[in-house]
């Protein structure tokens, strides 16, 4: 037998895993960098809010949520209203949840605009009744405290189609409109009279229900243009009547 007729193919499939197991170790090591950048920028956050819950109390108007809460210049676009903007990057339903007596409690708001569950869906054990739950546990924590709270809830944004060049699929992970269609349903339908529901998807989506282009950077996070145009609905749909 030719002994490089045998050894060809060993030697073909060892370099084969080499490749595998290095491409693997690359994914894993930027996935594991990127959870400590995210780990490191929410624990920096916090400390923030910390700080500043000690100099704010009884604001207007409280924005809760991940980081479409976060980018979002509230207090540059709402001038007239006292507000008090507590996003976190990369944050999930269940962690506003746990950090929400530390963050949010102590500015005792007249309204409370949430928008979280969008991350829920990177989560392995995602299920949308758990993340529905959450959002409605934390309306009630809050009414609990403040029962005169008027608490408002944001609809989860549909993302950019993934083909579009403008979108980046990495970025839009395993993010569905479908699935998120089915989530703000439940959360809807979960959260009754104990909060108001606002679907804000007509104002972002395109004819095919996709993200429109123009109104994200990347599929998944907005632009400008995108929260001017929340605003005016706010302005419209919250504030119109004044505080």
């Amino acid at each position: 037998m030719n002994i490089h007729f045998v050894l060809y193919p060993l030697l073909l499939a060892l370099i084969a895993f080499l490749l595998f197991w290095r491409k693997a170790s690359i994914e894993n090591t930027k996935a594991d960098v990127f959870t400590l950048f995210l780990s490191g920028a929410k624990e920096s956050r916090l400390q923030w809010f910390r700080t500043l819950n000690a100099r704010r109390k009884n604001v207007d108007a409280l924005f809760l949520g991940d980081s479409l809460i976060q980018e979002w210049p509230v207090a540059e676009m709402f001038p007239k209203v006292r507000t008090a903007n507590r996003g976190i990057g990369g944050i999930t339903s269940e962690g506003v949840l746990e950090q929400f007596k530390e963050i949010v409690l102590p500015l005792q708001p007249r309204r409370l605009v949430l928008l979280v569950g969008t991350n829920d869906f990177t989560e392995t054990a995602y299920q949308n009744e758990t993340t529905a739950q959450n959002i409605v546990k934390i309306i009630t924590t809050m009414k609990k405290a403040f029962p005169k709270t008027r608490c408002h809830i944001l609809s989860i944004p549909p993302v950019g189609k993934k083909t579009s060049p403008e979108v980046d699929p990495e970025t839009v992970g395993p993010r569905d409109n479908d699935k998120i269609k089915t989530l703000n349903k439940k959360i809807r339908a979960l959260v009754g009279h104990e909060a108001t529901f606002h679907d804000i998807h007509p104002l972002l989506a395109d004819a095919n229900g996709f993200l429109k282009d123009e109104h994200t950077r990347e599929g998944l996070h907005l632009t400008p243009e995108a929260y001017e145009k929340l605003t005016e609905y706010l302005e419209e749909a919250i504030f119109k009547e004044g505080l």
